[in-house]
């Protein structure tokens, strides 16, 4: 799932349609929220400081997307 969302954000840079910024802030929250998932499995310990990483910057993406799709939706 997360591989996905990934691959989205990926694409996200490479279209005009979300700026830069939403772009690699997507990056960064799926890339933290997969590497939760690998490196929970061999470091437990560290999964946490993942989990709280990925989980700031999903509010942050969160708005960074809601106010694209509100400037979409008025042009």
């Amino acid at each position: 799932m997360e591989s996905g969302a990934l691959m989205f954000s990926i694409l996200m840079l490479k279209t005009r349609v979300y700026n830069k910024f939403t772009g690699w802030v997507s990056v960064l929250t799926h890339g933290f929220d997969l590497s939760k998932e690998i490196i929970g499995l061999f470091l437990p310990a560290i999964k946490d400081f993942f989990v709280m990483a990925a989980g700031h910057l999903y509010i942050l993406w969160f708005v960074l997307i809601a106010i694209r799709l509100f400037q979409l939706s008025k042009s």
